[in-house]
């Protein structure tokens, strides 16, 4: 048995402007992002970072090249098929599994899961608050 809502149109109309919305991909991405950048930076203080020079890498045959670091390459990933997003290392900082969880020769410096844990609540928190700004600013 269906259920029929009757009532005052401007606010169902109001209720479904608010609701297209939400579903607009601009707004999605600015709700997700705002609930991934916490847990991003918490990311990127806690991964580990080399104790040599911070920006460069020299050859043995004395040629210098740019130097790239985990920490300043934890990025939040655009929005999915599924309506998330990924928030941990660029592609290429293929090592940062083996840093997370260790190896048999090495042991773990965990970084994404602490980040994570520590920031989830605020992560929740900042998704709330944007969504009610969204909805707010129509």
């Amino acid at each position: 048995m269906p259920i029929e809502f009757t009532g005052d149109m401007d606010f169902i109309k109001a209720m479904q402007k608010k609701a297209k919305a939400l579903t607009d991909k601009s707004q999605k991405k600015r709700i997700l992002n705002a609930g991934a950048e916490p847990i991003r930076k918490a990311m990127a203080e806690k991964a580990p970072r080399g104790v040599k020079n911070p920006n460069t890498w020299e050859s043995k045959a004395g040629k210098k090249y740019a130097v790239e670091h985990l920490k300043d390459n934890i990025i939040v990933s655009d929005i999915k098929e599924n309506d998330t997003v990924e928030v941990g290392p660029e592609s290429h900082f293929f090592y940062a599994k083996m840093l997370e969880f260790g190896t048999s020769k090495m042991a773990a410096q965990p970084f994404a899961e602490p980040g994570y844990l520590e920031k989830r609540n605020e992560a929740i928190e900042a998704m709330a608050n944007e969504t009610k700004k969204v909805i707010e600013n129509l």
